[in-house]
């Protein structure tokens, strides 16, 4: 059975519309990313199954019992916030140990847990300092044991890791997916950063403007986004418009301004010639290479794969990597290859290669056209 569903969950601040009839359903022991924009709802929904915020509408369920009207208190659940949310006038120790004073147990007991909590989190010789002098990925594995032993079933976590720089997030990523295996919670992991969620979540959900748009395990949103602004949100890609130029037996031809047209099999469309059509062209499916003569047109074979070459008006150094901006036609792609395998310069010729059955396709509103693979 579910560890955590909500149905209808709905929540209006007067004439906005922050939460629009979001059902999800969270089994035993699995951990969620709630993965969205800034302002897309996802921490709403958070407090209103914590029990923060009253829903409008709609009903939360924990372990099948419904806890909508129920205080926090009572809802045999867990929180971390995003500040952490410690008090600055008690010991590591006494934080850890706060939760399991407000479920009465008493001093001795509720020490020796703190203690074990502490040891996981490898936090032990700090259980008598103070939360201002912790570092913040200290403060953050206090927070974490502070909610683990209190034993609830569920984990609500508010975009924990959003405070901290960019080397500790990427390793309290692995320490919180190592946390969640060893302990099994039924999690929920608010973040607006995809990376963070694709590392730690056996599913994804994403939130747009108040409502869930689409969930799955990390390689199934990615592999089939929903909609083009999935595609656009959860990786940066090459996303051109073009226009349905003719209509083919196994799909349709578009002039995505690349000097001539490309033909992309498709699979049940509705296109008409006319119609606008986005084509992601995401950089790994793109072949680099420095061009051994100028092409001035796509070239395409029977198997769909294409050949197109342009200059490479910009480059920016991104770490390891490097990325390259190439004029192709009208159009601007980026590709990347690595410091060491990098070969041109601004202003080379380069030619691009691509799969037709690579691309990822989304009709004028929008939606997803499956591609003939």
């Amino acid at each position: 059975m579910p560890g955590l569903h909500t149905e209808n969950l709905t929540k209006h601040f007067g004439d906005l519309v922050a939460v629009d009839d979001v059902s999800l359903s969270v089994e035993a022991g699995e951990l969620l990313c709630l993965l969205g924009p800034s302002g897309c709802g996802k921490s709403t929904t958070l407090r209103m199954l914590a029990g923060l915020e009253s829903p409008t509408d709609g009903d939360v369920y924990i372990n099948d019992e419904q806890v909508t009207g129920q205080p926090p208190y009572r809802r045999n659940s867990s929180m971390v916030f995003q500040e952490w949310a410690l008090f600055p006038h008690k010991s590591v120790l006494e934080n850890v140990a706060f939760g399991l004073k407000m479920q009465g147990l008493d001093k001795a007991k509720r020490h020796e847990k703190a203690r074990e909590m502490l040891e996981v989190m490898e936090m032990s010789e700090f259980e008598n300092s103070s939360p201002p002098d912790l570092s913040g990925g200290q403060q953050q594995r206090v927070a974490l044991a502070r909610s683990l032993a209190t034993e609830s079933p569920v984990l609500l976590l508010d975009e924990p890791l959003s405070n901290l720089d960019k080397r500790l997030k990427e390793q309290m990523q692995i320490e919180l997916k190592e946390i969640h295996s060893q302990f099994q919670r039924t999690t929920i992991h608010v973040t607006h950063d995809q990376d963070e969620a694709f590392t730690i979540g056996d599913k994804i959900g994403i939130m747009n403007e108040g409502r869930l748009v689409q969930v799955g395990p990390p390689r199934e949103v990615y592999n089939n986004p929903k909609n083009k602004f999935i595609e656009e949100f959860l990786g940066e890609t090459n996303l051109v418009e073009g226009s349905v130029t003719q209509v083919v037996s196994d799909g349709v031809v578009a002039d995505i301004d690349m000097q001539e047209s490309i033909r992309i099999p498709l699979q049940d469309h509705n296109l008409a010639t006319g119609d606008t059509i986005h084509v992601s062209i995401r950089p790994e499916i793109i072949a680099f290479n420095a061009a051994t003569a100028e092409v001035d047109s796509v070239r395409a074979d029977g198997s769909h794969s294409f050949s197109v070459t342009g200059t490479v008006e910009n480059l920016l150094y991104r770490g390891s990597a490097v990325r390259y901006y190439i004029d192709v036609g009208d159009i601007s792609l980026f590709v990347e290859q690595t410091v060491r395998g990098s070969s041109v310069d601004e202003g080379s010729n380069v030619e691009l290669q691509w799969k037709a059955t690579d691309l990822v396709c989304f009709d004028q509103t929008g939606e997803k056209i499956q591609v003939e693979s």
